[in-house]
């Protein structure tokens, strides 16, 4: 019989929605990570990453330049709850879930006028902070960062950890 992981991705969102100018915005991005278990879990060591192959992708290929990469193919940064050593630094309780945010800000107010299509994500639990990558990235001071432990594959953080077109996600402890 097949059993459920304790820990699993509830929801993630990717999708480009429109700015009040009709313009792509995308930074609004993120991922739920729900406890599935009866038991506390600890999300200590736990990393978040997209796979190399996309469904648009015509070559597939495994890159083998990294420690991550033996166990699966990604294509962008790893983002990780860095442990303390116990453990036991990152709990979640059963049925409770953690919201990480790729930029965890209120993405309606930002600009001149509010752009209803998006959310808020300035309360989210954790963010990706990744502002030594690209100049429009805010890191939230209020929001817990997760460590970008890999650079592996062939994308940068352009698009985010989210897969948008097609590639899976990655959630691994």
């Amino acid at each position: 019989y097949l059993s459920m992981p304790p820990l699993v991705i509830k929801e993630f969102y990717t999708a480009m929605c429109k700015t009040p100018a009709n313009k792509g915005y995308m930074y609004d991005q993120f991922y739920e990570i729900y406890n599935n278990s009866a038991k506390v879990q600890y999300l200590d060591n736990c990393i978040l990453a997209k796979t190399e192959v996309q469904a648009n992708s015509k070559i597939i290929y495994w890159p083998d330049n990294d420690e991550v990469n033996k166990e699966v193919a990604v294509s962008s940064y790893v983002a990780g709850f860095v442990g303390d050593g116990t453990g036991k630094k990152y709990p979640l309780e059963p049925g409770e879930s953690v919201v990480v945010a790729f930029q965890a800000q209120d993405h309606i107010n930002i600009g001149d006028t509010p752009n209803t299509n998006t959310i808020d994500l300035s309360k989210a639990d954790y963010e990706i902070d990744i502002t030594d990558f690209k100049e429009q990235y805010v890191a939230n001071p209020d929001v817990p960062n997760l460590t970008i432990v890999a650079k592996p594959g062939t994308q940068t953080l352009l698009f985010g950890l989210i897969p948008a077109f097609g590639a899976g996600l990655v959630l691994a402890q």
